[in-house]
């Protein structure tokens, strides 16, 4: 008797052996390619977003038993999960990817902690435990 085994596949790796991009970042662009169609005709393809604005991709003809679309996803696509569909005659094929911020342009981040110095030098306190020295000290300029 053959053992049964449950195998878990991530919803994104799902999504991009279907012909769908997975995660895509506003502002960028994507391709969607579907596969064994009539060798013929030609397939539309319309994409909706979380927000449900419908971006029409317009037709393509099949090409060995394919078809694909560029799409530049706009820069101000609703963040979340997008659907689009091709109708090729008789044969509709769906998917679907999710919309994420835009990647930023910048090496640095600009909410990265930054240190501001307010003076020069520095000053030494006694502490409970320890005496220590409590005489101010300058330090030199470079």
């Amino acid at each position: 008797m053959p053992l049964r085994s449950s195998v878990s596949v991530p919803l994104a790796l799902v999504a991009a052996l279907a012909g769908s991009p997975g995660l895509v970042h506003r502002g960028s662009y994507t391709t969607i390619a579907i596969g064994s169609l009539p060798g013929y005709g030609l397939c539309h393809l319309a994409v909706r977003y979380a927000n449900g604005t419908l971006q029409d991709e317009g037709h393509r003809g099949v090409v060995n038993h394919r078809a694909s679309w560029v799409v530049k996803v706009p820069s101000t696509a609703a963040l979340g999960m997008a659907s689009w569909r091709a109708d090729c005659g008789k044969t509709v094929r769906t998917g679907g990817f999710v919309v994420v911020d835009t990647v930023s342009k910048t090496k640095t981040k600009t909410n990265a902690p930054r240190v501001v110095v307010a003076k020069q030098g520095f000053s030494q306190r006694p502490d409970a435990n320890d005496p220590g020295s409590s005489r101010r000290c300058r330090s030199t300029r470079l």
